[in-house]
């Protein structure tokens, strides 16, 4: 290492640490390299051309480092060579081919223009991706598509013209990789004592960086952009803290129950305890379906190999231990993602856990795999057949078409069924569930998502797609069942276009791609069941559903039918995941996923909730409201479901960086699917007093709301005057010109128009009105403005208490998304504002919706979750704190206003009949979030 890198005897300490800098630096300095170098016009030809894209350059150049960075690992772990490597081999490698060699190489360094570091780089690298290795070094084939040709096609495929690269820079690179300088003096980095996670870290970095490539003056760079690969993905590292939080709610029970069944079982035949839960250790089923580069794999795989030695040995041998990690990876983890060099890095990153010398990378190909776990089929839906919403038309589609194929859909389906065809799910549920994944399975399994995302266009208009009649040119029911009987009748595109969707979009089917997952041998222990034993990970956390791109829309359709309509709306992605994964774990197991906070409340992810509580219990929540992943805003929480489990048990909760432990309750699942949220569940992680109020009552008995929509907002531009404008006493101009409020300009039992600027329509206003002549004249709004022109209470919203302000003379025109609230006895309403004001309405409010608003710490409530807010039930009390809260609103400074306030929460707590604890600790709450505590 020290010659290639142009370093001599180093008297540094090595460091452990290897920083995404000097990967970025050294990706760098291929990329440059290879587009400087005369001998490289070709690259630099189809780079020009659009032949080869900047981010299809970028990648290459990524795997070129990431072989690099796997050999110097490799070599001082002395993981490279099968242990029946011969001597003679090691030491040829050692003087030939090593990347870290510390042999003269006065020649390279004479020659820094020459090519041999690279080409020896290259032969390597084709050895290790060739069947039979190189025996004369004694380097084994690793296969898997790391160490492919293809994937490296423009810059190391010997047969695809490979590009060459100056010693200089190579070893320039090879310097980065291999050397941290601090203080000026070069520290050579320790690959033995490299955590296997650093890779994929970095890795994660590295998606933050977009490439600039300019092939006329050879240049190459990584430039950090907010629209890089890694936010556009959702890729965020995961905390270790957070990774073995959910180890420990979700894989350690199901490891204790199932050695606990194993032991008692073997007892009872007596039989060897210890080999009993030896076996049932290594048939646990661990998954990550967003595996990324392999964090959550890693930390399970290890926890399990604790176990598993432990069992063995005691754990106190080294060598048993080794063999435990190496069983766990064979048998116990599985990974799915859509990103090829993530799961490569997985991979890479359990293969290093394990330590085994020349072990294939390829032995987990069968585990770990490249897919979207979204974009899939079930046996269910292909017995169900091509549904009609497959066929709807997609950005760039002919409407007309799209309706035709959605008529002749229905047709179809209805002729198949009244002539007694057979259902499908005779055969394709037996294969889909079968130990086998035949071709046709497969082809008939692409089918069914590619009808969702096929093209709608007359393929018999010229130009459109020549040569293809448009007989069978969509994925109707007619050829779907024509796929199943018999693929040769179809028409050769319509099989090309349905394999090129398969690989552009990354279908991918569960029961297909791990079929002994699915599927219960004869061996297998009595009562277990097909499926996943633990599900954990921290899946994408990309947009939601309904402002995806254009491009998204028929991946989105597909997640709407897979889901039964439970993904749908503005519901993000990570519920799907979290819906996926309960419905692949067995009964008895366990899934923990990282989730954003709006899962617990959304209106959009309530039909998700309610279906993952059809699957299973919920048994522990951790609730975050501070951030936790480094550049994403996103506030966070984890679910754990048991699949299957008890519906009534205690639930485990925990908050905060710290997973500071909360009160654990109980909750009845029944009762909770039925809720609106679970939000309650996660109060108390923002310190929210947990109450429970008895009355029956609500505001809906005594009110109606509105919250008004973006038409009446827009619908108010050019008529808007600001008051100082106007001539004549404010009170006469309130008639033709009635004031404006927003949001921003209610307080609790405050209005602030005309004293505090605020912003419509993207301008700064003082105090605006509205023109009502004009708008009568001119607008469409004039019956809207009369219905609000009445006695009414103004609730603001994304606020820390609910902030009520009576008007009770009709003075004011809202703006959204102020809610109204009319009393159905206009007489009664400052007694609707005094309960709506209420501490405990405030804290209530908090409980079932915190998580919907803008900020974590913020409420938010919807004109129809106003109207299930209760009342209070001590009338008397009920008076006290109206006439208090009318005393805030008319007082005439703020100390008199906040001696009035906290009179009115005291005496709304006794309203709500709470008990002294609660009244106590909600008032405490209340008056610091409203300021006058």
């Amino acid at each position: 290492m020290d010659t290639i890198s142009g370093q001599v005897a180093m008297p540094a300490q090595p460091i452990v640490a290897i920083r995404p800098e000097g990967v970025i630096g050294a990706i760098e300095t291929l990329g440059s390299g290879f587009l400087s170098h005369p001998g490289n016009g070709a690259l630099r030809k189809k780079l020009g051309a659009g032949d080869l894209s900047a981010s299809d350059y970028h990648r290459q150049l990524v795997r070129v480092v990431y072989r690099v960075l796997f050999l110097l690992i490799a070599e001082e772990r002395d993981l490279l060579h099968p242990p029946g490597a011969e001597a003679g081999a090691r030491t040829r490698y050692a003087a030939d081919l090593s990347v870290g060699r510390r042999q003269d190489n006065s020649a390279a360094e004479r020659d820094p223009d020459g090519a041999d570091l690279w080409d020896t780089f290259c032969r390597v690298s084709t050895a290790l991706a060739t069947p039979g290795g190189d025996p004369e070094h004694g380097l084994a084939c690793l296969g898997s598509r790391f160490w492919s040709m293809d994937a490296c096609a423009d810059l190391q495929d010997p047969c695809a013209d490979r590009a060459m690269l100056r010693n200089a820079d190579f070893r320039g690179a090879v310097r980065l990789l291999a050397f941290e300088e601090q203080s000026g003096v070069p520290h050579p980095i320790d690959f033995q004592g490299l955590a296997p996670g650093r890779l994929g870290s970095i890795y994660e970095a590295i998606l933050e960086r977009r490439p600039e490539v300019d092939p006329r003056s050879g240049t190459f760079a990584l430039r950090a952009t907010s629209g890089s690969e890694r936010s556009s993905t959702g890729s965020f590292y995961t905390p270790p803290v957070l990774v073995e939080h959910l180890l420990d709610s979700a894989l350690d029970p199901v490891v204790e129950d199932c050695l606990a069944s194993a032991r008692q079982i073997a007892i009872e035949a007596g039989e060897d305890p210890d080999a009993a839960a030896d076996r049932a250790l290594l048939g646990i089923r661990v998954c990550d379906p967003a595996c990324g580069t392999g964090h959550f794999l890693v930390a399970a795989g290890r926890r399990l190999a604790r176990t598993l030695g432990a069992i063995r040995c005691g754990g106190a041998d080294p060598d048993e231990q080794r063999r435990a990690i190496c069983d766990v990876v064979r048998n116990c983890l599985y990974g799915v993602d859509r990103n090829p060099m993530a799961v490569e890095l997985c991979k890479i990153a359990l293969w290093m856990e394990a330590g085994v010398p020349g072990a294939p990378l390829s032995q987990m190909d069968a585990c770990i795999m490249v897919g979207d776990s979204l974009l899939g089929t079930t046996p269910s839906l292909l017995a169900e057949g091509i549904p009609d919403a497959a066929l709807a038309a997609l950005p760039g589609d002919d409407r007309r078409v799209a309706s035709y194929y959605r008529r002749r859909n229905k047709r179809e389906r209805r002729g198949l069924r009244a002539s007694g065809s057979a259902p499908l799910h005779t055969d394709a549920t037996r294969e889909l569930a079968s130990n086998e994944t035949p071709e046709h399975t497969r082809l008939l399994a692409d089918a069914w998502c590619a009808s969702f995302l096929w093209s709608k266009r007359d393929t018999d208009s010229p130009g459109a797609l020549p040569g293809y009649p448009g007989r069978w040119d969509a994925i109707t029911e007619r050829v779907f069942r024509a796929i199943r009987s018999d693929p040769d009748s179809v028409r050769p595109w319509v099989l090309d276009e349905i394999r090129r969707l398969a690989g552009e979009h990354r279908f991918f089917h569960w029961r297909l791609a791990f079929p002994g997952v699915f599927t219960q041998s004869q061996d297998e222990a009595p009562g277990s069941s097909p499926g996943f034993d633990v599900i954990v990970g921290n899946p994408p956390f990309l947009n939601q559903l309904e402002s995806s791109t254009a491009s998204d829309r028929g991946p989105a359709a597909i997640l709407r039918a897979r889901s039964g309509g439970a993904i749908r709306g503005y519901a993000d992605v990570s519920a799907a995941f979290l819906l996926l994964s309960v419905s692949i774990t067995r009964p008895g197991g366990r899934v923990a996923l990282v989730q954003p906070q709006s899962l617990l409340a959304s209106k959009d992810a309530g039909p998700a909730r309610a279906e993952v509580l059809r699957h299973g219990a919920l048994c522990s929540l951790w609730v975050s409201n501070a951030h936790v992943f480094d550049g994403a805003s996103v506030f966070t929480c984890a679910p754990t479901i048991h699949v299957g489990g008890p519906r009534c048990r205690a639930l485990r909760r925990s908050a905060g960086r710290e997973f500071r432990p909360l009160l654990t309750i109980e909750i009845d699942t029944d009762a909770l699917a039925q809720e609106e949220t679970w939000a309650h569940l996660a109060a108390a992680s923002m310190g929210v007093p947990e109450i429970r109020v008895a009355s029956a009552a609500l505001v809906g008995d005594m009110a109606s709301s509105t919250a008004d929509f973006r038409d009446q907002y827009y619908g108010l531009d050019g008529f808007l005057v600001e008051d100082a404008q106007l001539e004549g006493r404010s009170g006469a101009r309130d008639a033709s010109h009635p004031p404006l409020v927003t949001t921003g300009l209610i307080d609790l039992a405050q209005c602030r128009w005309g004293t505090t600027v605020t912003r419509i329509l993207k301008r700064r206003w003082q105090a605006p009105r509205i023109d009502r002549a004009r708008m009568n004249a001119q607008g469409t709004l004039g019956a809207w403005i009369d219905q609000r022109l009445i006695p009414k209470v103004l609730i603001a919203t994304q606020t820390r208490v609910v902030e009520a302000f009576v008007d009770a003379d009709g003075r004011y025109v809202p703006s959204i998304p102020l809610i109204s609230v009319f009393p159905e006895h206009p007489e009664q309403i400052w007694r609707l504002a005094a309960a709506l004001a209420s501490p405990v309405c405030s804290a209530l409010a908090m409980q079932r919706y915190a998580g919907a608003a803008l900020h974590a710490d913020a409420i938010k409530l919807s004109a129809r979750q106003v109207l299930k807010l209760p009342l209070p039930s001590d009338a008397s009390a009920w008076s006290d704190g109206e006439t208090e809260f009318r005393g805030a609103q008319l007082s005439g400074s703020d100390g008199a206003r906040a001696e009035r306030l906290i009179r009115f929460g005291a005496a709304m707590c006794r309203a709500y009949a709470l008990s002294t604890d609660d009244t106590n600790s909600v008032t405490r709450w209340w008056e610091r979030r409203v300021g006058i505590a």
